[in-house]
């Protein structure tokens, strides 16, 4: 018997876009996707507030990570000219202590490109 989720979630492409658009998309905590021509990942979703860090794209350095940590709201402009703003997360179960599992959790982001 498969289960169904009561509430579709909209997926993150798994590939870059050719032309990125302004994109809305939501990312689970532990996977990555690409939202608005940027590759990016969700490290934690905990106290209201979502890590997101920027994997790949235009202009995004391949030494390091960028990271975007903020609550719903919060918008950064990164240096390559995007814009990255966090609109819903949606945290992470509490696991018990010795119990292993990413407890879910996911950060709705909006990525608007340079113009």
């Amino acid at each position: 018997m498969t289960k169904s989720s009561p509430q579709s979630i909209p997926a993150a492409r798994l590939s870059p876009p050719a032309n990125p658009q302004k994109e809305t998309n939501t990312v689970a905590r532990g996977t990555t996707g690409w939202v608005g021509g940027l590759r990016l990942g969700v490290a934690s979703t905990q106290n209201d507030s979502g890590t997101v860090v920027v994997l790949d794209g235009d202009g995004v350095p391949h030494e390091n990570n960028w990271r975007v940590t903020g609550k719903a709201g919060h918008s950064e402009r990164l240096a390559n000219g995007y814009t990255i703003t966090i609109d819903k997360v949606v945290n992470a179960e509490k696991l018990e202590k010795g119990m292993i599992g990413s407890g879910g959790g996911s950060v709705t982001i909006t990525v608007t490109p340079p113009k």
